[in-house]
């Protein structure tokens, strides 16, 4: 009875991890998508100003 109720337990940890796993993967899917929605946003935006590297970069005295 005890290695059954052993097995059980573990059988029930396991899920509840692998669970916690998939609902943690979905959330950085769901950040990443997000902000790939929000960078075309951003990018098609006729008011965006993209600086050069040259035009952000210290001037060299």
């Amino acid at each position: 009875m005890v290695p059954i109720f052993i097995f059980a337990v573990i059988v029930l940890g396991w899920a509840v991890y692998q669970d916690n796993q998939m609902k943690k993967k979905q959330q950085v899917d769901q950040l990443i998508q997000d902000a790939h929605q929000s960078l075309k946003v951003v990018e098609s935006n006729p008011n965006n100003m993209v600086l050069e590297p040259f035009e952000t970069a210290d001037p060299v005295l």
